[in-house]
């Protein structure tokens, strides 16, 4: 793990070779881009007893489905796209009981495929045998993983139950292949799980805490590279401004409405206000995959992968990739397990002009009432473009 204090000393105190104080991950060298799979909502519990959700009637007559078909597909993605780097982005497992089966199996594919992975926290991950500290060290210690505890940053003082555990709060650096300078910063953020102030419900948010770590970090990494060095945040729960950002134009589908937490707690504010953050990326809604933009802020979703979990009949499971240049642009789109494997909403969300071979992007809005879709456990209300 690496402080915010040793960070900044490091920064201060040296011009040459401080960026080996984080992680760090190169380009290939030979003009193809850095590649990043993201797996949202696995939701694995049991790969001997969980039973897939959600399925259509051409699903159902192929015969038994269960947690493996989340991590087969897995395979498939790792194995057609061959990422540089794997990120699940929360609910990863829910209410787990054999723990090391569970995450062998769950995080096999990426462990297998010895290609450089890592991990946020969603709400139902801590609802396991092991808590959040538990699968942490599990995570850590597993090969190819790239997952840091980050510094200790505890809840608020009205809290039911004890401190929150906020951990995995950390940056990623992918670098040039022939030097180590920073093109791009990967930041991750755990989000939480409920609230814990016992005067406000449903989901938890992103603490202040984090976001002056998040804040120092990037001025601090801002000074040691001279310049304003363009961002991803991977995180679980989506902020509020996802609500704003369904309101216009956007590229995929909403199909339920944004479970976002009750307190907006400032962090697209303030990482608006630095101008490094170009696109965050969450799980959470399993049956939103849309990319929409707030104040310049690109915020998307990946779509849900897990097949024991809630999903869309005839909505195939689905994951999201981004590709990294090092020339700056960044395109995203999306891989469909349907029997083409299909590929779709393909748009370049960072840098001009377009590296695309068409402009022609899918941009559209859902088709049918989003709102027919049952609220969440903890859900007060549906953004306005249900209504």
């Amino acid at each position: 793990m690496y402080p915010m204090g040793a960070l900044n000393a490091c920064v201060m105190e040296c011009t040459l070779g401080c960026t080996s104080a984080l992680p760090s991950l190169k380009f290939a060298g030979d003009g193809s881009p850095f590649k990043i799979l993201q797996i949202a909502d696995a939701q694995v519990s049991d790969f001997v007893f969980d039973k897939c959700s959600s399925l259509s009637e051409a699903q159902l007559s192929l015969g038994p489905c269960n947690a493996y078909n989340t991590t087969q597909f897995m395979e498939k993605l790792i194995q057609n796209e061959k990422p540089d780097l794997i990120v699940f982005t929360g609910d990863n497992i829910s209410g787990a009981v054999r723990m090391e089966d569970t995450m062998s199996k769950l995080y096999g594919p990426a462990i297998a495929s010895s290609i450089p992975w890592t991990a946020v926290f969603g709400n139902h991950d801590p609802e396991s045998l092991w808590k959040k500290d538990q699968q942490m060290e599990w995570i850590m210690n597993a090969p190819g993983s790239m997952f840091e505890k980050g510094p200790d940053i505890d809840g608020p003082d009205s809290i039911k139950g004890g401190l929150a555990d906020k951990v995995g709060n950390f940056v990623i650096q992918v670098q040039p292949s022939n030097s180590s300078e920073a093109l791009f910063n990967l930041w991750f953020l755990d989000s939480g799980d409920y609230s814990k102030i016992r005067e406000v419900g449903g989901y938890d948010w992103v603490y202040l805490d984090q976001i002056r770590w998040y804040s120092e970090t990037s001025k601090a990494l801002e000074v040691q590279a001279g310049k304003s060095v363009p961002g991803i945040t991977f995180m679980h729960i989506p902020p509020r401004e996802y609500w704003d950002a369904s309101e216009g134009e956007i590229v995929g589908d909403m199909f339920e409405g944004i479970y976002a937490p009750d307190v907006n707690s400032g962090l697209l504010t303030e990482m608006r206000t630095r101008g490094d953050v170009k696109i965050m990326t969450v799980g959470h809604d399993h049956v939103n995959d849309f990319c929409g933009v707030w104040q310049g802020i690109n915020l998307c979703y990946g779509g849900g992968i897990g097949y024991t979990t809630y999903g869309r009949p005839d909505w195939p499971r689905r994951a999201r990739l981004f590709e990294l240049f090092e020339t700056g642009e960044v395109i995203s789109y999306k891989r469909l397990d349907d029997l083409a494997y299909s590929k779709i909403d393909e748009q370049q969300l960072v840098g001009s002009p377009t590296k695309l071979e068409t402009s022609s992007i899918n941009r559209h809005f859902v088709e049918g009432n989003p709102c027919a879709f049952p609220l969440k456990e903890g859900a007060k209300s549906l953004p306005a473009r249900c209504l």
